[in-house]
C-alpha cells in the first residue's frame, strides 16, 4: 500500500497566498523527482485510493500520485504543514556492497 501525504488545505492556501504560483511551480511541482505533483483545475483532479490533493485556490489544487512518491520529502519541507506524511509508519532499508 502507497503512503499517503496528508493535506491541510487551510495552510495551502495560506502558503500559495504568500508564495505565488511562480515559487509553487518553481519550487515543488518543477522539483518533484518522479514528478508525481501535478498543479491542476480542481475539477480535473483525479479521484482514488493513491491520490492526495489540496486546494490552493477557489480553481486550483496539487494533484499528488503516492504511488509514484520516493518520499524524498522536497514538497513537505517547502510547504511544513501545507503537506505532511502519512500516519502509517514503517522503514526503509537500503543495503548494498560492492565486490571487487
Amino acid at each position: 500500500m502507497a503512503r499517503q501525504h496528508r493535506t491541510d488545505e487551510p495552510l495551502a492556501r495560506k502558503w500559495f497566498a504568500k508564495h505565488g504560483l511562480t515559487e509553487l511551480v518553481n519550487d515543488v511541482v518543477t522539483r518533484c523527482p518522479t514528478k508525481t505533483i501535478m498543479l491542476k483545475e480542481t475539477k480535473d483532479v483525479a479521484k482514488g485510493p493513491k491520490i492526495s490533493s489540496v486546494a490552493i485556490n477557489d480553481t486550483q489544487s496539487l494533484e499528488i500520485d503516492n504511488s509514484n512518491c520516493v518520499r524524498c520529502m522536497h514538497c513537505i519541507n517547502v510547504m511544513t504543514g501545507a503537506l505532511a506524511t502519512g500516519t502509517d509508519q514503517s522503514v526503509t532499508v537500503l543495503m548494498g556492497a560492492s565486490a571487487h
